[in-house]
């Protein structure tokens, strides 16, 4: 069986409406911000971008609700040194309902803490399907 995220793209070059529009550039919006609040040493502010029951995973670590997704990144906060770089990139938005769609793109992160200004590898490759959800005008994530 073929789920919504594995179903093609049977809009890909069609001209999508204003709303569909919007709807696009809010939750692109939200998928960089996201990131971006962790790339700045703010992540625990990351939570306040989730629904109240939303679900975040890192590696085999997932915790459910905006207080565990608070604290889960107020602990990675905790470590002073620990500097990072996502880069999202391949990032497509399908607007999967009303209030609901699903962000899917690639993941590379590098860790960019330490002395040395060396180039660094990436420490991580990873594709990424996030369901975002709206709730009262404003998209957030939730799992």
């Amino acid at each position: 069986m073929t789920t919504a995220s594995e179903a093609p793209d049977t809009q890909a070059g069609r001209e999508p409406d204003d709303a569909t529009i919007g709807t696009i550039l809010a939750c692109q919006d939200l998928v960089f911000a996201s990131y971006e609040r962790v790339d700045a040493g703010q992540r625990a502010s990351v939570a306040d971008l989730f629904t109240g029951g939303g679900s975040h995973a890192i590696d085999d670590d997932v915790v459910t609700g905006r207080e565990a997704v608070h604290d889960m990144m107020a602990a990675r906060d905790a470590v002073p040194d620990r500097r990072t770089l996502h880069v999202v990139s391949n990032l497509r938005i399908r607007h999967i309902g009303r209030d609901r769609a699903l962000a899917r793109y690639a993941l590379t992160l590098y860790l960019v803490s330490g002395p040395t200004a060396e180039a660094k590898l990436p420490q991580m490759l990873s594709r990424v399907d996030d369901v975002l959800v709206r709730e009262d005008s404003q998209w957030l994530l939730h799992s």
